[in-house]
């Protein structure tokens, strides 16, 4: 290989090699650089948060969605819940709460004609255990899914055997007069199921979404 040649290679691997340091060094969000290629892959980070409150499950609920809408296009990386964690905590017998393994699928459904859960994307296709300790962020892998961003109810089934007498899990919610909270399951005195929404609140939830 001729000298001019071999300057000439060595100058672009150093110059490819640079590029790719100084763009993971100034953002944050960008996890991958395709040399050679002119798109790049990147992590949007969506967030719901705000003023906290909480709610402990019990048998009288089998499913939980909170609508999402205006996400940020691409594919859902995977999703963080809040679960047993904050003020119930310091009130654990008066509020009767005793935790347990609890095991949780994701759910995802469309929002049908009249902005109500309907019908469902993914049911049981990704299951995931809270454990009786676990206090704070769980973080849900979603990529199997390949599920692509868009307005949808998103939460959970409660797979287990929860009592309803006490509260065996804690939820982290945020209080949002827009919110749109759905439960699945009895009301007061009814036998019949069906999704109830009563509260002014959604999950407080982070995502990765990949563009």
């Amino acid at each position: 290989m001729k000298l001019k040649t071999i300057l000439q290679v060595g100058i672009i691997l150093f110059s490819t090699h640079f590029f790719a340091q100084e763009n993971l060094k100034d953002t944050i969000h960008l996890t991958e650089v395709l040399v050679g290629k002119k798109r790049k892959k990147r992590i949007v980070k969506y967030d719901i948060s705000g003023h906290p409150s909480y709610n402990g499950i019990t048998s009288k609920t089998s499913k939980m969605v909170c609508l999402l809408e205006d996400l940020p296009q691409g594919i859902i990386d995977n999703v963080t819940f809040y679960f047993n964690t904050g003020l119930p905590n310091l009130f654990k017998n008066k509020l009767e709460i005793n935790y347990k393994d609890v095991l949780l699928s994701i759910l995802i459904c469309e929002v049908d004609k009249n902005g109500k859960p309907g019908k469902i994307i993914s049911e049981n296709e990704i299951k995931f255990l809270v454990p009786h300790d676990h206090r704070g962020s769980l973080t849900v892998n979603l990529r199997p899914l390949n599920l692509y961003s868009k307005k949808m109810y998103f939460g959970f089934n409660i797979l287990s055997d929860i009592s309803n007498s006490e509260k065996n899990i804690y939820i982290r919610f945020c209080e949002d007069e827009n919110a749109k909270l759905y439960e699945y399951g009895t009301w007061y005195n009814s036998n019949e199921k069906d999704w109830y929404s009563y509260r002014k609140e959604s999950f407080k939830l982070k995502m990765n979404i990949e563009q």
